[in-house]
């Protein structure tokens, strides 16, 4: 049971959030929730932005070495004016969020006013954000809940809504590095490791040869995109994972999960944890499951009109406002098509107890 008093009943102003790794399926999911009629769940819009010391903790620290800036939401906005008004929203948002914690952080005792305390301006804080979330996200007319799917401060979250509901999904962390692999390509952002050239590689694997990477970028435009893999055209003897990329993609999967789980346990009647597995393979039980998680009626004809506009095969068949379509494949194991020996050393090394933890394998013999 969660450890602190129910600031509301009124669950049309219980915020809930669905949460989880990226390429997890939290986009899917935010999908099949919103499909219920009285149902409102938004996309990626930020109710508590992570703060700098969260990122800090959840995301291993890769710098790429070069970003096209290329949109991968394909399919996922109705049209280029709404993907524009996302990324402004989301841009909005966390420039706020530094701004907030500024001054939040800032010493008491640096400001003009008398009595001005840490606590006070958190308070404050705390106020601004259930504002923009009651503009944002919630009290969309005709919806019995109102909530959001993205990156989430979870500390951050529970004190502006002590009552607020997460809804967390795990996927196998091994599908999930392919999966952000090609979703990285898509965005033709690349980490150290994807280039063709060694001596590019070799540039790039230091802070001061980044700087001249960039300088070549800039100036004579001798690196670009064609300079790195074309991860849907490799080569028969070409891994579609290079070391860089399975140390970032399995140390974000093992942070976000252990993150999750912190919370989790300290409240879990709050918590919802959904496997994507067991959505792929018994969505109507798992929608279900959801829908009673947050007290909201349906029935059984209701589900089965969710999962049939919901399927990866409806969703990819939309036309997207810009580029290939943001939903790929949605395979289970399809990471043992692409993982060599090599990337399973490296991730056994990261994750290996976290995909035994979570049912995964048994053990490290795969």
């Amino acid at each position: 049971m969660p450890t602190f008093h129910r600031a509301s009943t009124d669950l049309r102003q219980v915020p809930f959030v669905v949460f989880g790794p990226s390429k997890s399926g939290t986009t899917w999911l935010q999908r099949i929730i919103d499909a219920h009629p009285e149902v409102s769940c938004k996309f990626q819009v930020q109710i508590a932005p992570l703060r700098a010391s969260t990122r800090r903790r959840l995301f291993e620290q890769v710098p790429s070495v070069y970003s096209g800036k290329n949109s991968p939401f394909g399919g996922v906005f109705k049209s280029p004016e709404d993907e524009s008004a996302y990324y402004n929203q989301t841009e909005f948002m966390e420039q706020l969020g530094q701004c907030i914690e500024g001054i939040v952080d800032t010493p008491a005792t640096a400001y003009t006013y008398p009595r001005v305390t840490q606590d006070g301006l958190a308070l404050q804080r705390n106020r601004l954000y259930r504002a923009l979330a009651a503009t944002n996200v919630l009290n969309v007319p005709g919806m019995l809940r109102c909530g959001t799917k993205c990156y989430t401060d979870l500390e951050l979250l529970l004190e502006c809504f002590p009552d607020a509901q997460v809804i967390s999904i795990v996927r196998d962390g091994r599908d999930v590095a392919v999966s952000k692999r090609f979703h990285f390509a898509k965005m033709k952002l690349y980490l150290n490791g994807d280039e063709r050239s060694g001596w590019l590689r070799a540039l790039n694997g230091s802070r001061g040869g980044r700087a001249i990477s960039r300088k070549l970028l800039s100036k004579i435009g001798l690196v670009d995109e064609k300079a790195f893999r074309d991860y849907n055209n490799l080569g028969t003897d070409e891994a579609l994972l290079s070391s860089t990329a399975i140390r970032k993609f399995a140390s974000d999967w093992v942070r976000l999960i252990e993150y999750i789980e912190h919370f989790s346990s300290r409240y879990p009647g709050q918590f919802k944890v959904v496997k994507y597995e067991d959505l792929k393979e018994n969505s109507h039980r798992t929608t279900c499951q959801i829908f009673d998680f947050l007290k909201v009626p349906y029935t059984h004809e209701l589900i089965d009109t969710i999962e049939e506009s919901t399927s990866f095969a409806s969703m990819k068949s939309k036309k997207p406002s810009s580029g290939g379509s943001f939903f790929r494949k949605g395979t289970i194991g399809d990471w043992q098509n692409h993982f060599t020996s090599a990337n399973k050393s490296q991730f056994k090394a990261i994750a290996g107890d976290t995909l035994i933890k979570l049912g995964y394998t048994t053990d490290n013999n795969w």
